[in-house]
């Protein structure tokens, strides 16, 4: 998905991030959504229940992500879309099954889309001059690196996300007012 830039007042971010973190089917609270710094490896942040060395301020609640990202732009939070399911269709926080992982040299890769298994797609999301900047990433669990712009070891932004790219436009066009 190409990047989205869009004004702070016309994307419902809360309303996304609180999706990502009650879809059951999904996630397992309370990892569907994290925070963390381009700069800084100390990350993923959580909201509760994490390990404790991965567990925000308790203080901390979602409805203080806006000030979070207003902190520094390298700051920024990571909204989760798909499962890590590989070789079962994938379900998504839109409440679909998409397709199938299969391996790279499988002879329908190319209609298909490979993900390792611990990695899963989401929304990486920065703020940038009163505009929330919205990427389709791929975060591995295991912390691969792999070819693409890479923001972290373990997290990468995807441009295409093969059969998730238009579940992901249309997903993410539900918040966008």
């Amino acid at each position: 998905m190409e990047q989205i830039a869009i004004d702070m007042e016309n994307l419902k971010l809360i309303e996304l991030l609180e999706k990502s973190l009650t879809n059951d089917e999904v996630v397992s609270y309370p990892y569907g959504v994290f925070y963390g710094n381009v700069g800084n490896a100390d990350w993923p942040i959580y909201l509760y229940e994490a390990e404790e060395a991965l567990v925000m301020d308790e203080d901390f609640d979602i409805h203080d992500t806006v000030s979070f990202l207003k902190e520094s732009k390298d700051n920024f939070v990571f909204a989760v879309f798909s499962t890590t399911n590989v070789g079962e269709p994938i379900v998504c926080v839109d409440g679909n099954y998409y397709g199938y992982a299969v391996a790279e040299d499988d002879e329908e890769y190319e209609e298909e889309i490979f993900i390792d298994e611990g990695d899963y797609y989401g929304y990486f999301i920065q703020l940038n001059e009163n505009k929330y900047v919205i990427d389709t990433a791929i975060h591995s669990l295991v912390g691969l690196l792999c070819s693409g712009e890479i923001v972290e070891d373990s997290i990468r932004i995807e441009e295409y996300c093969g059969l998730f790219e238009k579940p992901m436009k249309s997903y993410i066009k539900r918040f966008i007012i």
